[in-house]
């Protein structure tokens, strides 16, 4: 969504200038079995931007942010300083990556400072959306680059679908449910053989829209977790309210013969991968931080408030922040919230030796 511009030529600009071509399936075979599963495909982040004002004036265009991008939080939220950081590799390790995983190759992104007294603790970011609607956008890069900052390993898969797998030279469905969960491991699996200097022991996961569903599936599947990040959660599939339009538009996409199935079948199948549903099969005791938009239009604050409260009845330590004037991407509280984030890892992982400086920063 955030890509349906309504000037045509910002969609163009965005087409071409980010998403990648598909490379040939033969030489991916050949170079992820000689590089240890998983390939470099750039080692720096390209803005598609010519500078950081042609980014500021693209974010204002937006449709999708509440409240609309305006000038100065924009550049409270994305400084200059933050942007030549990112867009200068010399202090940040910024990589487009192609991993394997027994379904295949998929697109995906790791970002780190390059140098490292420590292990870095590793964030897995699970991205919104799906099929053609889903997408690591630059602005999303760059939020995930303020935090590398601060002395983490970001990785990040564009997942199965229009965004992930085809871009690899293969066609393949959007996985909702456990199998982006695996190909997430198989990440994991893919950046501990690349890396010596990460504790993948000792990881955090990061969710955002339909992301927050895998990463509370995540936590279902290991103990290694030890904190949870969940923005715009939709944590129960079966009572969405959003459930009718997604019944036709969405799940048919998604799962074979989803509308051919009777409706206890349809929600058995949502049942299976509802966060709210499965909050007993939860391993080891992670820490929660839950960020929502009171004016979230797409996903209901509800859902965030339902599942802190079903967490809070099982003793896990939660922390809520709900952005009164904020939508589902929360452009109005955007810096407040990458802030919190930064806080609650920095909390977990006690991480102050790894953190770098901005470029030009004063």
């Amino acid at each position: 969504n955030y890509l349906n511009l309504q000037l045509k030529r910002y969609t163009i600009l965005v087409m071409v200038l980010i998403r990648p071509s598909a490379f040939a399936q033969s030489s991916v075979d050949t170079i992820i079995k000689s590089s240890g599963s998983l390939l470099v495909k750039q080692s720096k982040f390209i803005s598609p931007f010519a500078n950081y004002e042609a980014f500021i004036e693209f974010m204002k265009a937006s449709p999708s942010a509440t409240p609309p991008w305006s000038d100065s939080a924009l550049k409270k939220s994305f400084s200059k300083s933050l942007y030549e950081t990112c867009t200068d590799s010399t202090q940040i390790e910024f990589q487009e990556i192609i991993y394997q995983s027994p379904n295949g190759y998929t697109r995906g992104w790791t970002i780190r400072p390059r140098t490292t007294e420590h292990p870095l603790p590793v964030v897995v970011f699970n991205r919104g959306g799906f099929s053609k609607w889903g997408r690591i956008v630059p602005f999303e890069l760059l939020s995930l680059c303020q935090v590398a900052t601060n002395g983490y390993m970001i990785v990040a898969s564009d997942f199965r679908g229009k965004q992930g797998t085809d871009l690899v030279g293969k066609q393949d469905k959007t996985d909702l449910g456990y199998g982006d969960v695996k190909d997430n491991f198989y990440l994991l699996e893919a950046v501990k053989k690349k890396y010596s200097d990460i504790d993948t022991d000792n990881i955090a996961v990061w969710g955002f829209s339909r992301g927050t569903t895998l990463a509370a599936l995540m936590a279902t599947q290991t103990d290694t977790i030890r904190l949870v990040i969940l923005q715009g959660m939709v944590s129960d599939l079966v009572n969405n309210s959003r459930r009718d339009e997604f019944d036709e538009h969405v799940y048919p996409l998604l799962f074979n013969d989803y509308s051919k199935m009777p409706k206890f079948k349809q929600d058995a199948l949502l049942a299976g991968i509802s966060p709210i549903r499965l909050m007993d099969k939860i391993k080891g005791r992670p820490n929660f931080l839950i960020l929502h938009g009171s004016k979230d239009q797409r996903t209901s604050a509800n859902n965030a408030l339902l599942y802190a409260t079903e967490l809070l009845k099982r003793n896990f330590n939660v922390e809520v922040h709900l952005y009164s004037e904020s939508g589902h991407v929360l452009s109005g509280s955007f810096d407040m919230y990458i802030n919190e984030v930064i806080s609650a890892l920095n909390e977990n992982f006690s991480n102050a030796n790894n953190r770098i400086s901005q470029k030009n920063k004063s």
